[in-house]
């Protein structure tokens, strides 16, 4: 096996000492911090991605932004970022620990009680995200790490995180998908993402954590697409019935198909799982196994939603990215449509993370354009031909 050509190297002031991880735009080291004398992880941008376009080192560059602005015991802390020749990279918080994705991995469905601890410092970090106005846009297990010392939950890699300002510097372009296929909400499929995004993904997590599986499969992206937009959700106790009712419910809201219709806020699903889990220290929770059927109105505290802004991750190398040739600059929030999505090409690997190309609304304006154009040329040749035919007669006829 070839050495790895970035081990022994130095980026800033960190002297890179073994590889430990890759997602779909990075590889990861875990480092030693010449000053700090601590041990960091780096994050190096995959150099072949700057050879394709420069939305790869844009967004590694808003990673480190976005993550930056935020202070939480549950969010992975970013320390620096820098660039050396090409390559640019990232100085994290060394997290000693696994993802919930190794353990999915190793083991398939994890404890429940594990499960609704992991979920609850999950949503403390989105909901400190969340206050910042800043979207994650790309919560699942590959991006839950865990402390092997102390078990704290860190939510990572804000790679794909937005800000919601009226000065957003260039996300995405207008109807791209931003996120992991079978993690993301409907509405995040048509370019609109919002807080309640993030819950939505947050429930397809905690759904596989509990069953081992995705709730949603395809063999396209258009496929799953139309899966997360108009099939029914299903039940995490009818493939794990001894998970109790109450938490079936959760999860079944949190992906509900319309924003509105989810719990309103993660600060609410930190909030009301840390009540249930005291309620079974108590002894005073839902008994596993139970069909009891709990009242929905339980945790249907819903407000309207705030305007702010698949398989797993283990093919992320191999994601297959869509561009078009239209480059918009997002200023403000995109507005939801009810328009149809439309298959605009098929996507094989649909693992990772990826940007999903829609139909524009401008195209359909400009075909429009066209038609009325040749309409009108038409027009103009044959009264221009009618207008020569008359003359002529005229001219024979004197």
């Amino acid at each position: 096996m070839a050495a790895d050509p970035f081990v022994g190297k130095n980026f800033g002031k960190c002297l890179l000492k073994k590889k430990i991880g890759k997602g779909a735009i990075g590889i990861v080291y875990r480092a030693r911090h010449k000053t700090l004398n601590i041990d960091v992880a780096v994050k190096l941008l995959k150099p072949q991605t700057s050879f394709f376009s420069d939305s790869a080192t844009q967004r590694f560059q808003r990673e480190a932004r976005t993550a930056g602005c935020l202070e939480h015991r549950n969010v992975l802390k970013i320390f620096d970022i820098g660039q050396e020749e090409d390559i640019h990279y990232l100085v994290m918080e060394y997290i000693d620990g696994k993802s919930v994705d190794d353990y999915l991995t190793k083991q398939g469905q994890l404890p429940i009680k594990t499960s609704i601890k992991i979920i609850k410092q999950a949503a403390e970090g989105l909901a400190a995200a969340h206050a910042a106005n800043i979207l994650h846009r790309d919560v699942k297990p590959a991006n839950i790490l865990i402390s092997r010392k102390d078990e704290v939950v860190k939510l990572a890699d804000f790679g794909l995180a937005r800000l919601n300002s009226q000065n957003n510097i260039k996300l995405t372009d207008t109807g791209s998908i931003v996120g992991t296929m079978g993690y993301t909400a409907p509405e995040q499929m048509k370019g609109n993402p919002t807080t309640f995004s993030d819950l939505y993904s947050l429930g397809i997590t905690f759904f596989e954590m509990l069953t081992g599986e995705l709730p949603y499969r395809g063999d396209s992206a258009y496929a799953m697409i139309n899966k997360h937009a108009k099939a029914p959700i299903p039940s995490v106790k009818s493939i794990r019935s001894e998970v109790p009712q109450v938490l079936d419910d959760l999860i079944r809201q949190l992906m509900a198909k319309k924003p509105q219709e989810r719990p309103q806020s993660a600060t609410f699903i930190a909030d009301f799982l840390d009540t249930y889990l005291q309620k079974l220290r108590k002894g005073q929770g839902e008994k596993t196994g139970s069909t009891r059927r709990r009242p929905m109105q339980t945790i249907n505290n819903i407000t309207k939603p705030m305007p702010i802004m698949q398989k797993r991750d283990r093919g992320a190398y191999n994601t297959k990215v869509r561009n078009t040739s239209q480059k918009t600059v997002i200023t403000t929030p995109q507005i939801a449509t009810s328009s149809p999505i439309s298959p605009t090409e098929e996507i094989d690997n649909i693992s990772g993370t990826f940007e999903y190309q829609l139909p524009i609304n401008k195209t359909v304006d400009k075909l429009w354009l066209i038609i009325i154009t040749i309409f009108f040329i038409i027009t103009a040749i044959l009264t221009s031909s009618l207008a020569i035919l008359i003359a002529v007669k005229k001219a024979n006829g004197d």
